[in-house]
């Protein structure tokens, strides 16, 4: 999963890029919280399914597969991400090998092949906004990656107002500089949840249910 580009300093006062991976670790409880498993949950109805596998499309450091497998032991998941720091990580979580595997993989890609496929759930976590465009996404997923009557779940920041963008990130204590905000902003808020729902139907998808865990952060349901 990828997050945005910020410039940063080190104990020298030195340009360094910032560790993509550990914010992500350092996130993570943050954007799954038990009110985000709540709702998962409710969407997904696979409590008391058997047999099921799952795909984590950019799935960072491997957190969010983790906490599946805690929470539905039956589940096979495969996670991919194109950061060989991330895949790394994820790897070194030593999960266990036969319910939970990762790859390296760049899923921007039209020919994006996945031992495992099709999968009856695909799950996207603040990763959909990322993609430079989604049409290769939208024909892997309709050509054999997502089962026939299979589930899209999309986790993603829906485009607000500049001020309640702003706002959110005083609450998490994540107060900016004015012009990082204007750059995130343009970032996060790249899709309306209208837009996304427009976007999948006239791909052929239906939107079963959506659900926002907060004003900025909405879940979505995709069916086949």
């Amino acid at each position: 999963m990828h997050t945005p580009k910020k410039d940063g300093l080190n104990m020298r006062g030195e340009n360094k890029k910032p560790d993509l991976t550990s914010i992500m670790v350092a996130t993570h409880d943050m954007r799954f919280s038990p009110i985000f498993w709540n709702e998962f949950e409710s969407l997904a109805q696979i409590k008391n399914s058997k047999k099921i596998n799952l795909l984590d499309l950019g799935t960072g450091p491997g957190l969010f597969l983790r906490d599946i497998n805690k929470h539905y032991p039956q589940i096979f998941a495969v996670g991919v991400d194109e950061s060989s720091a991330m895949v790394n990580y994820a790897r070194s979580l030593k999960l266990p090998k036969e319910k939970i595997r990762f790859y390296k993989k760049d899923i921007s890609t039209k020919s994006l092949n996945i031992k495992g496929k099709p999968f009856k759930f695909i799950t996207m976590n603040f990763v959909f906004h990322h993609l430079p465009s989604p049409l290769n996404l939208m024909h892997n997923l309709k050509n054999g990656l997502l089962a026939k009557n299979g589930c899209l779940i999309i986790y993603d920041w829906v485009r607000t107002t500049l001020e309640e963008y702003i706002e959110f990130h005083k609450l998490m204590g994540r107060e900016m500089p004015e012009d990082t905000a204007f750059e995130m902003f343009s970032e996060h808020g790249k899709y309306t949840s209208e837009d996304l729902v427009w976007l999948f139907k006239r791909e052929g998808f239906k939107m079963k249910e959506e659900k926002a865990i907060t004003n900025l952060h909405h879940l979505f349901l995709f069916t086949r």
